[in-house]
């Protein structure tokens, strides 16, 4: 199990690298990252013709990890601790 600061942790190639090396791991966030919520599920646009074909989008907005957090149940989540703090 690696352990990264939150300057890895907003690093895609980063993770993205260890993912290919099946290597398991847990980075350190910033608090400003967001994502969608594990059931949310990308529906694409109708393409009109013109320009680049549409994209995958979803029908809600991303929200901040924290929100998702203190909407989940407190029991699924451990407090970890490195070291004892001098």
């Amino acid at each position: 199990m690696l352990v990264a600061d939150a300057g890895y942790g907003v690093s895609t190639p980063f993770y993205l690298a260890l993912e290919d090396r099946n290597l398991a791991y847990v980075p350190a966030l910033t608090g400003k990252e967001v994502a969608h919520c594990e059931e949310a599920q990308p529906h694409r646009p109708a393409y009109g013709g013109l320009g680049p074909p549409t994209l995958p989008r979803y029908w809600t907005p991303p929200r901040a990890l924290a929100v998702h957090v203190a909407d989940s149940a407190a029991d699924r989540f451990a407090e970890v601790t490195r070291r004892q703090a001098r």
